[in-house]
């Protein structure tokens, strides 16, 4: 809540009891990303706002204020709970769109450098945040070792993107494999690739010819959770980029 605040430059709010998002919270999100009185009223009569819209309703108006699209309803929790997954598709709306309060021009003139500061340093800590939830969450699903040299010291284990990170949906833990720092940066150059089908272990004609040929044919360690395996059509579009086979 707080990053989403610093964003668009509102009032931080607190939680409701029990640690749920406030509906003024959301309502606030609203007005800044452009919502005028009448988007929080169903309808009218006689030229009088309708029956005021409810917590879904104004979360739905943010999200698509934020995302350009329309809400999906199957992102709909029972009893009008919002969650973090709301909060940062709204986030990354606003980074992807550059959305942001509208301020009056006097105000700021001379100011415009400062407050492009002010998001690209926001903006920078939420992804900070978001690799960070995403690296605990498959060096957990992998055991804290390494898919491939079984390395369990977590330092120097790293969580690599077998897709190129392309927003929140990117930090699947599917889409992300355990390596070892090493390992993740040859990756991550193509000089090593996982095949798809075997989950064997790819080198590049440059690694084979150095101490590293040992690893050519090792089989990859998964997680336990095959929810958590890792998406083998990214496996493939990686492998097929590196040109190995």
């Amino acid at each position: 809540m707080s990053t989403l605040s610093d964003l668009l430059g509102i009032e931080h709010f607190t939680t409701s009891r029990g640690g749920t998002v406030r509906k003024d919270f959301i309502t606030a999100v609203a007005r800044s990303l452009g919502a005028s009185d009448a988007d929080f009223f169903r309808g009218s009569e006689s030229g009088r706002p309708g029956t005021s819209k409810n917590k879904d309703e104004v979360l739905a108006l943010a999200w698509e204020l934020a995302r350009k699209e329309p809400f999906p309803t199957e992102q709909l929790v029972e009893g009008m709970t919002i969650t973090n997954d709301h909060i940062e598709a709204i986030v990354e709306g606003v980074m992807e769109f550059g959305l942001g309060p509208a301020l009056d021009p006097e105000q700021t003139t001379g100011f415009h450098d400062l407050e492009d500061e002010r998001r690209r340093r926001v903006a920078k800590q939420t992804v900070r945040e978001g690799q960070s939830r995403f690296r605990n969450a498959v060096l957990d699903a992998y055991g804290n070792k390494c898919a491939i040299t079984k390395t369990n010291l977590p330092v120097a284990l790293q969580a690599a993107h077998i897709a190129p990170y392309k927003g929140r949906d990117s930090n699947r833990v599917s889409n992300g494999l355990c390596l070892r720092s090493d390992i993740h940066a040859m990756f991550d150059r193509h000089m090593l690739a996982i095949h798809e089908d075997s989950f064997a272990v790819l080198l590049s004609p440059a690694v084979r010819a150095t101490t590293y040929h040992q690893l050519e044919g090792a089989k990859l360690h998964v997680p336990s959770r095959e929810c958590n395996h890792p998406d083998r059509r990214a496996l493939a579009h990686h492998r097929e980029k590196s040109g190995l086979d």
